[in-house]
């Protein structure tokens, strides 16, 4: 029973992670086709913020799949 909501609530936090990585991509976008330089501070700052939820959301796979034995 806890095995199965532990595997719930990590799902939740990657789904969360994943859904926060694509709404940060599409601002990026929007920014370069705005002509904003690929070395301005905003897109800087949110380079630094997509790859660090990325690895958040790899550790969490890799918590998933110990837990559930794939």
């Amino acid at each position: 029973m806890m095995k199965s909501v532990r595997l719930w609530m990590i799902g939740c936090l990657i789904e969360s992670e994943w859904r926060r990585i694509a709404s940060w991509r599409k601002k990026a976008a929007r920014l370069i086709d705005g002509g904003a330089p690929c070395t301005s501070p905003e897109l800087v700052e949110l380079s630094d913020r997509i790859a660090r939820s990325g690895f958040r959301s790899w550790r969490l796979q890799q918590r998933y799949r110990v837990l559930a034995g794939i």
